[in-house]
């Protein structure tokens, strides 16, 4: 199994709250790009499942810095649209 990224999930976090986001927003995007179903609120079996695949899809830095900046590049339009 995957070692999970516990930093690389953090800047997403961070990245979202600072851009308006939240946790929802952060699941929804690695669950897109994973094209799984987003786990149910509750379930933090399925949502660590889901980290680890992510993690495990983009084990480089680079890979998950490009991956980071669509994710803000999406979350930045957004607010600007509100």
């Amino acid at each position: 199994m995957a070692d999970m990224n516990f930093e690389g999930i953090g800047r997403f976090i961070y990245g979202a709250t600072r851009y308006g986001g939240d946790m929802d927003d952060v699941k929804n995007w690695i669950a897109d790009d994973l094209e799984l179903p987003c786990p149910a609120p509750g379930d933090d079996s399925a949502a660590l499942g889901m980290y680890r695949a992510f993690s495990a899809k983009y084990p480089d830095n680079d890979s998950l810095r490009e991956n980071y900046e669509r994710f803000m590049e999406v979350l930045k339009s957004r607010s600007v649209k509100r």
